[in-house]
């Protein structure tokens, strides 16, 4: 097993987990000085006549590694392409020829975001550039043949997550916060998301998937919950709107079409168990 982009917070989440099985799992990091055993340096801007692979047949292969930034998508869109997509696709074919089962975490920015509960069926719309690298990545992936499974995402909620954890830290010492009321999201934490993609792998379930909330909320709904775990004034939280500001995209809707998720075994979970899940393991550091 292969997690590509081990360094990410979804890829080391991966290996953490999947270290528990009987099952060696190898990943890749862009640090050259930071392999190990079971961890070789793999950097997708590099050219492929750099890459080092380990003389290691791979039975499943996860695609993790990426520039994710919207904004740094639009403003290099070349340089990010290559890393998102031309590059991923030279090594998945080179896994894919090995017989490797071949995992790709896609995103719901392949969708415009206009339409409620988008199904993989769906047609895809990407309104950012690096919706279209991944739509491009799908594609490119799916055209391999079997032993292919696209995992699209929505937003996922790790422990460290940045905007949470500023949230929690401003209204547990009676600071204002402004969440936008008007931007869709459908988050799950990063514990139910890496259990899931885990399942897909392991049974060798092919195809597209949707892993995201079981409906939206808003930014401003799960602050204002979050305020409510904590006990803090409701005062605290101001709504704003995304109008105005420099986020290029948001959605009208976000939570995805999971209803393949219950032949798996997955119930989508509701938007406010990501904030639950995070208020707990912020508890526990």
């Amino acid at each position: 097993m292969l997690v590509v982009g081990g360094d990410g917070t979804l890829g080391q989440a991966l290996v953490a987990a999947g270290g528990t099985g009987p099952v060696a799992i190898w990943h890749t990091t862009r640090r050259g000085g930071d392999v190990g055993q079971n961890r070789f340096q793999l950097d997708l801007a590099d050219p492929e006549v750099q890459w080092r692979l380990p003389q290691q047949q791979f039975s499943t292969v996860f695609l993790c590694a990426g520039v994710t930034s919207i904004q740094t998508c639009e403003a290099h869109p070349e340089l990010t392409r290559r890393v998102n997509v031309s590059q991923p696709l030279l090594l998945a074919q080179r896994l894919w020829d090995q017989g490797a089962f071949v995992v790709c975490l896609s995103s719901s920015t392949v969708f415009d975001g206009k339409t409620p509960f988008a199904k993989p069926t769906d047609v895809t719309e990407p309104l950012s550039e690096y919706g279209r690298q991944k739509l491009a990545l799908e594609r490119g992936l799916l055209a391999l043949g079997e032993r292919v499974a696209i995992i699209r995402l929505s937003k996922v909620i790790a422990p460290n997550n940045a905007l949470f954890s500023g949230w929690r830290n401003d209204l547990m010492t009676g600071q204002v916060i402004r969440p936008f009321s008007d931007m869709a999201v459908a988050p799950v934490s990063l514990a139910f998301a890496v259990v899931a993609v885990h399942h897909i792998a392991r049974v060798r379930d092919a195809g597209l998937h949707h892993i995201s909330a079981a409906a939206d909320a808003s930014y401003a709904d799960l602050a204002n919950h979050m305020a409510a775990v904590l006990q803090a004034p409701a005062a605290l939280v101001c709504p704003r709107s995304v109008a105005g500001t420099h986020v290029g995209f948001w959605p009208k809707f976000a939570a995805l079409d999971c209803s393949a998720l219950a032949r798996l075994g997955f119930v989508a979970p509701p938007a406010f168990k990501a904030v639950d899940q995070f208020m707990m393991d912020a508890s526990d550091t």
